[in-house]
């Protein structure tokens, strides 16, 4: 944005409506720096035999609660999620169309909910969630109401109302701490966000349930 670009520390983290930003480009493959070729990385092969899971998106956001303006950065997440998955598929021989394609792997339809930046609130709507999924039982893959994934969006800047990572915390059974470090690095290096690394996001585990995992509210 304008203001982003006359001031390079203004933070896209999670003080900025998604609207207002420019989507980052950057390469798939490599990033040349000077006279060298940085890889970036890629992500394995999915392992044979995977069949689908199912994802639950948490939008927490007062305004968006609110009705104040339209939840972009929940659908940004499943896009995301979607686009990633088709990269990962085309690398498997697999000889369906697309769509059916990604289907293989990611349930659908995937619900999409909204809570204000209130920690009973995000707590109330993350246990519901995983209690809609029943034991690890394999037997259980077949239910439609199974949650395997929740991924949640906003509320993890720094401000008195950012709580869905002290939230999300108190319901994990344990916590991924690396995978949230390998995300903000990947976002600085990638996408040029150094600031990424000011996210507060949390990942973990319930278990016999899913896995929770806290992104910030830039749609981008």
């Amino acid at each position: 944005s304008a203001a982003s670009a006359a001031n390079p520390l203004l933070s896209n983290v999670c003080c900025q409506d998604a609207e207002e930003l420019a989507v980052p480009t950057a390469s798939d493959a490599t990033k040349t720096q000077g006279e060298g070729t940085e890889l970036l990385y890629q992500p394995p092969p999915l392992p044979t035999g995977l069949s689908s899971f199912s994802l639950a998106i948490l939008t927490v956001s007062d305004r968006a609660f609110k009705g104040i303006y339209q939840d972009l950065s929940g659908p940004a997440v499943q896009q995301a999620v979607e686009t990633t998955l088709k990269r990962l598929l085309s690398n498997v021989h697999v000889h369906t169309t697309t769509s059916t394609t990604t289907n293989l792997l990611l349930s659908s339809p995937v619900p999409i909910k909204i809570v204000p930046d209130d920690k009973s609130a995000i707590q109330f709507a993350l246990k519901e969630l995983c209690t809609n999924t029943t034991s690890g039982d394999n037997s259980s893959r077949n239910n439609n109401n199974d949650v395997d994934l929740i991924l949640t969006t906003g509320g993890t800047g720094f401000s008195p109302r950012d709580v869905t990572p002290e939230a999300t915390m108190e319901i994990l059974d344990q916590t991924c701490p690396g995978l949230v470090s390998f995300v903000a690095l990947e976002c600085s290096k990638r996408y040029q966000q150094p600031l990424a690394t000011l996210t507060r996001g949390t990942a973990g585990i319930v278990y016999n349930k899913n896995k929770n995992s806290n992104g910030n509210g830039n749609g981008n």
